[in-house]
């Protein structure tokens, strides 16, 4: 995973008193979850609908998808239990119209575009931050219906550990150690970070009928078992002139690959290897920063039986490289103190290179440069409390991939240049009626989303390539109002709707074989309704999603007006907590309405819905916090929007000591 240690984009604010004291009233339009419960925040400047995820907590040995299903128009598609993959949609998105950032560098590749959550370490991040709809030019906005950005763990001089164990062998943990020196001049932090689990954990098979239960067989997961670790080092040298940052990560997992119910592959198994670092340099004020990373990924599938696809090699080995820089350039000018204006300017070059290898035969090399230029505005009036954010990112992609031959018995062209160039605006607006109380947002982009590699070019396993593949055309906008009636409450309330052209679906291509296509017009519109209330010793934090994906027509009518598949009308989430001395007891409860699993809508392929409840007991003594949590304890028969079997009721519990 790319690490890296600064926001490029750091909120600017006015530089008179009085005008900082108006800004933050202008801006105070973030809310933040701490665990179960939220709180309202002062990030300034924000473009768009955002929701801080504060990934330290009093839980067990959760995952980073745990933490982020529970935000308001964010569904997590998981592929199985602990350690499968695991791919984010907002606001009825798909997996690559999803920008995953760290401390808002990119992560996807041009292979994929789709980053799958599971891989990424839990126990390196404290925060995350959830955009949904507008992304920040500097993010990266080309082809985005949402980003989450992680924020890397940050520690003090001192030490640290957390261990967990839980049902199903799960045991791991982390231990960091933060130290610094010159009166702060000097700072660093090490941190080494492990976990493993059988995974062997029984479900009910409803032989794809799921509204027939005469033939349901209690079966348990096999080959579902991962063992993972890493390491990480940072170092900061503060001086005169500025900061100079370096990062430095590594990460391997080894597991088994158990595939999907109707297609198992029992003795096929996966390696994933990530190496990465950054360097970067800024100012003392962060006026200007400049960045550069460079990561290596390495995938095997070992497949000795052949299970894998309908043509199956018995190795393949996959090698991406990607190598990235960034300048940076945020000035801020105070208007008469009446008025404050920001800027952030900058730009980025990317270049990535792939290379698969299959039973020894190596494919040919392909090859992704991207180039980008970003500008970003921030106007805040303070008499009226307006503040309006425009932001435009251009970006031109050049791959080198030839184009499909007018005859199958022609050879393939050589040396073909393929060049697109993206246009992505975007504005947010923010009215604050009555000061700290009311608040009222408006926001609107337009994006494309260019095919991945593995879209184009198709992956050994059963997904063909379709070179003729055209990018996506998104185009968003939502209203919103954040209410403070009180101190320790808030509510927001924010109707969206989404509309993409041209978009790109995996369709059903033969027995085991799916293959992608532009399939039309899809569209989505909804509420989202999030806030926490805080009194005395309890927290109570909600959100509920409505939302209505639907095939909006286009190449095939016989889809039109049906609802699209994976993704529910419902959803909701509810956490309590007390704090009753040093015991934190807790409950928490997710609801996901049913949905269909095909285009077609039949009542045979509708998943139904589902209810978990979670309870945990959380003791604070000394420096340590002991945790125990009950997962699930109501339904012990759990499957994800897709089919895939999860774990039932389950145990966690976790020390944590600093």
């Amino acid at each position: 995973m790319i690490v890296a240690a600064v926001s490029l984009l750091a909120p600017l604010s006015a530089a008179a008193a009085p005008a900082e004291t108006a800004l933050a009233a202008v801006t105070k339009d973030t809310l933040v979850v701490r665990g179960r419960s939220v709180t309202d925040g002062m990030l300034p400047a924000a473009s768009g609908v955002v929701t801080v995820v504060d990934l330290e907590d009093d839980r067990g040995g959760g995952d980073l998808a745990d933490l982020l299903a529970r935000v308001a128009g964010l569904q997590v598609r998981r592929y199985g239990g602990l350690g499968a993959e695991t791919v984010p949609s907002i606001r009825g998105s798909t997996g690559a119209q999803v920008q995953v950032l760290v401390d808002g560098l990119p992560l996807a590749d041009a292979q994929r575009g789709v980053v799958d959550l599971s891989l990424l370490p839990y126990e390196r991040y404290d925060s995350a931050e959830v955009h949904r709809g507008v992304v920040p030019a500097g993010f990266g906005g080309i082809g985005a219906a949402g980003a989450i950005n992680l924020r890397t763990r940050e520690q003090s001089a001192g030490s640290e550990a957390r261990l967990f164990a839980g049902s199903f062998g799960d045991v791991g943990g982390r231990l960091s150690h933060g130290f610094s020196g010159g009166e702060g001049a000097r700072r660093g932090l090490v941190l080494v970070h492990g976990r493993r689990i059988d995974n062997q954990y029984e479900y009910l098979d409803h032989n794809q009928t799921l509204h027939d239960p005469s033939d349901d067989t209690v079966r348990t997961r096999e080959n579902a078992d991962f063992a993972q670790w890493g390491a990480l080092g940072q170092g900061e040298l503060r001086g005169r002139a500025g900061l100079a940052r370096a990062t430095a990560g590594y990460v391997r997992r080894d597991g088994g690959r158990p595939g999907p119910i109707s297609f198992p592959s029992p003795n096929a198994r996966v390696r994933q290897e990530r190496a990465d670092g950054r360097f970067g340099l800024s100012t003392l004020d962060d006026a200007v920063t400049v960045d550069v990373v460079a990561a290596r990924n390495e995938n095997w599938l070992f497949d000795p039986e052949r299970e894998v696809g309908l043509d199956p090699y018995d190795q393949t080995r996959a090698v991406s490289d990607d190598l990235l820089g960034r300048l940076v350039w945020t000035p801020a000018w105070d208007l008469g103190g009446a008025m404050a204006l920001g800027a952030t300017a900058g730009a980025d070059a990317r270049r990535q290179w792939y290379r698969e290898t299959n039973d020894e035969v190596d494919d040919p090399l392909r090859n992704r440069q991207t180039l980008s230029a970003f500008l970003g505005a921030s106007l805040d009036w303070f008499g009226p409390r307006i503040s309006l954010r425009p932001a435009w990112r251009w970006q031109r992609i050049r791959d080198d991939f030839p184009p499909v031959p007018d005859l199958p018995s022609l050879p393939e062209e050589e040396n073909v240049v393929h060049e697109q160039d993206a246009v992505s605006p975007s504005l947010g607006m923010g009215w604050q009626v009555i000061p700290d109380r009311l608040m009222i947002q408006a926001h609107w982009f337009e994006s494309v989303r260019q095919p991945t590699w593995i879209e184009l070019f198709g992956q050994p396993g059963g997904l063909a390539g379709n070179r003729e593949l055209i990018p996506e055309e998104i185009r968003g906008r939502d209203l919103g109002v954040h209410w403070t009636p009180a101190p320790g409450t808030a509510l927001r309330v924010t109707a969206f709707r989404h509309d993409t052209e041209k978009t790109i679906i995996y369709t059903w291509a033969g027995f085991g074989i799916s293959r992608p296509a532009n399939i039309g017009r899809s569209r989505n519109h909804g509420v989202e309704v999030e806030g926490y209330l805080q009194r005395g010793a309890v927290d109570l934090a909600a959100n509920v999603t409505w939302q209505e994906p639907r095939d909006a027509g286009g190449l095939d009518p016989t889809y039109e007006g049906k609802a699209l598949p994976y993704l529910s009308d419902w959803d909701a989430f509810v956490d309590l907590r007390w704090r009753l001395g040093a015991w934190r007891p807790g409950a928490t409860l997710f609801y996901q309405s049913e949905n269909y699993r095909t285009r077609y809508n039949r009542d045979v392929d509708r998943a139904p819905a589902r209810t978990l409840l979670n309870l945990s007991l959380a003791f604070a003594w000394r420096r340590s916090t002991i945790t125990g949590e009950v997962l699930n304890v109501t339904d012990n028969n759990v499957y994800d929007v897709e089919g895939y079997p999860l774990p039932g009721r389950s145990v966690r519990v976790a020390l944590h000591w600093h």
